[in-house]
């Protein structure tokens, strides 16, 4: 898979990050104890490699084989938060929508927490996004986009607990990526009312904000 055109950006929280691109030569050993935060994104349609140039990443096969190694195979590892960011889909013919439905299902099969909506999601459509999340369980965000009759697309944001701390994870994407059917409002802004939405319980929480910006 393709590097990642997006951010991340936490709050309150020590913790291992890693991008879960299939890249690395090994697997970071991490404590049992702690959280490590994967994060994946600019997937781009691509189930596995085309094999039209060398030195390429595994695909999904590689990315999954990587997080069971985070997670310590069996058992024993650490506790992994997977996230993707967004631009998981190839386009919005048939065909495309198709191979975004399998990245998807495999994704799940992964254990991913929550999938941001990222350009390429927002090109299928509120109506197919809609479909897409109720046929596979995909975990869609996103604070900011709306479909044209004012309605969300996907929640604005997912609670979660890892390793016995909570997140709090929240997705945007930039307005420029906005469609005639899909608006997508100041991502500042959106971030701040969803935090506001859902406030911190106990001891506090970990902030992860998912952000598709340029």
């Amino acid at each position: 898979m393709r590097q990642l055109g997006a951010a991340i950006f936490l709050a309150g929280l020590g913790a291992l990050i890693t991008p879960a691109t299939g890249c690395e030569r090994a697997t970071p050993v991490a404590n049992p104890k702690s959280v490590v935060i994967a994060v994946s994104g600019d997937t781009a349609g691509w189930l596995t490699p085309c094999g039209c140039a060398s030195n390429q990443s595994g695909g999904l096969p590689r990315r999954g084989t990587y997080l069971v190694g985070l997670r310590g195979g069996g058992g024993g590892g650490a506790n992994v938060l997977y996230l993707d960011v967004g631009g998981a889909a190839g386009g919005v013919s048939g065909y495309h929508r198709d191979k975004f439905e399998a990245i998807l299902t495999g994704e799940r099969a992964m254990g991913v927490v929550a999938h941001n909506l990222g350009k390429s999601e927002l090109a299928l459509g509120a109506e197919a996004l809609r479909e897409l999340a109720a046929k596979t369980g995909a975990p869609f965000v996103s604070a900011n986009a709306r479909s044209a009759d004012g309605k969300e697309v996907a929640p604005e944001a997912r609670e979660v607990e890892r390793g016995g701390r909570a997140f709090l994870v929240v997705g945007v994407v930039s307005p420029r990526y906005a469609t005639s059917g899909i608006t997508a409002s100041d991502p500042r802004a959106a971030v701040l009312e969803a935090l506001a939405k859902f406030p911190a319980k106990g001891k506090g929480r970990a902030v992860v904000v998912l952000a598709y910006l340029p």
